[in-house]
């Protein structure tokens, strides 16, 4: 078994996937012996268990038919947080204003202080827009297009979600909502409002990785299929160059490129690009791994092929 990924501490990523799946059988035990006690909260540690352990999987060289029965089994765990979404309480969180009269500390610096939540108000904040845009992803690496749409549907934050922003306790930022939106639209048949969601997810020249990840969302709406493997190339570049810099060789979500294999299957399921257009040179985007889903790749094409939306 040789490593996919270069300059890999081999030994300290098995010991990494053996405590991942010590992880996983713990789990599994307390979920089935206390299956009403946090069951969001503890779908999601199952859930990101399956996926380290898909990515360390992969990484280490297993079968690709391994990795995705990892993957799957972390999608399964994900379908359960978004069908629990609201069910968990959320943590009490309170704003205030400073006062700068006063110095750091001094109880009477904080003025307008009130309750934000409540420990009765429901968290949304698990399950929301980013994560259910990266489930959708992973469904659409594994083929399951049925799953991908029922993901895709279910993509929402509720208004003036405190989690969403550019402040430091934000989990998902504008843009990030931006493009979730985008594909909720499309999976809805609406192709007008993927545009405009697209037109306000604003990046800037250096982000790349974000840049692609748009465009390549606009090349499927327009049906481009050059502009698309364009911008996943760029995309695929960027990502190499992130993924070997030396404070990240300990990142798992690095090394694949989920989403690059998540948008190649979609552009692949609408026809708008072909297998052996795919760029081929990547140790982050395994084309095979998208080839054992070739069957539901035509069987998509048919379907869309019968339907005038998406």
């Amino acid at each position: 078994m040789m490593s996919r990924i270069h300059s890999l501490d081999i030994d300290a990523i098995r010991r990494l996937l053996e405590e991942r799946e010590v992880d996983i059988a713990k789990l599994a035990k307390m979920l089935a012996a206390e299956p009403n006690k946090l069951p969001q909260i503890r779908c999601a540690s199952q859930e990101y268990n399956f996926r380290a352990t898909m990515l360390y999987r992969y990484a280490l060289g297993y079968e690709l038919a391994e990795v995705r029965a990892s993957l799957l089994s972390a999608l399964s765990y994900a379908l359960r947080v978004i069908e629990l979404r609201g069910t968990e309480r959320a943590i009490p969180l309170y704003e205030a204003n400073a006062d700068s009269r006063f110095a750091p500390g001094d109880p009477q610096a904080l003025t307008d202080f009130r309750q934000v939540k409540g420990p009765n108000d429901p968290d949304w904040s698990m399950g929301n827009s980013k994560a259910t845009y990266k489930y959708m992803l992973d469904a659409l690496t594994l083929g399951d297009f049925e799953s991908a749409r029922w993901f895709g549907e279910r993509i929402f934050d509720p208004s003036a979600a405190g989690y969403v922003g550019r402040h430091k306790y934000a989990v998902v930022s504008p843009f990030e909502q931006q493009i979730a939106y985008a594909f909720k639209s499309l999976f809805a048949g609406d192709p007008r409002a993927s545009a405009e969601y697209l037109h306000q997810a604003r990046t800037l020249p250096k982000q790349v990785m974000q840049t692609a990840q748009r465009e390549q969302l606009r090349a499927i709406l327009e049906g481009d299929g050059e502009a698309f493997i364009e911008h996943l190339i760029a995309m695929l570049e960027a990502h190499r160059a992130k993924a070997y810099r030396k404070d990240n060789k300990w990142k798992p979500e690095l090394y694949l490129c989920q989403t690059g294999l998540g948008h190649a299957m979609l552009a692949l399921g609408r026809g708008i690009v072909e297998f052996t257009q795919l760029p081929s040179d990547s140790e982050f985007f395994p084309i095979e791994m998208l080839r054992l889903g070739g069957d539901a790749v035509m069987k998509e094409r048919k379907r869309i092929a019968g339907r005038e939306s998406f």
